[in-house]
């Protein structure tokens, strides 16, 4: 599942996280098997393990400005949405 949050101001995004969750985990909890957000003055991606320890964490750019925002939510949602089935099948065999 694929969900995402977004915050305009004046017509400009100036907060997002875009979040890859599992639907298979026990007790209906719906942890984030990876996410890219937009915060620490940074655009950036997680991938998360089985048990929510980070993996992997890159930069996709620095912010210093709210046009660095906007400017890179196309590619901080196609890192989570075009890779999605690997980060699934990562999480469900437990890879570390």
């Amino acid at each position: 599942m694929i969900t995402q949050r977004m915050l305009f101001k004046d017509g400009k995004l100036v907060d997002f996280a875009v979040m890859h969750r599992v639907c298979e985990a026990p007790s209906g909890y719906k942890p984030d098997v990876a996410r890219s957000d937009c915060k620490h003055e940074e655009v950036h991606w997680h991938l998360f393990n089985f048990l929510g320890a980070e993996l992997q964490r890159a930069v996709l750019r620095k912010i210093h400005a709210v046009e660095d925002v906007d400017g890179t939510y196309h590619e901080a949602y196609e890192k989570i949405v075009d890779d999605r089935n690997e980060h699934r099948r990562r999480w469900l065999s437990g890879a570390q």
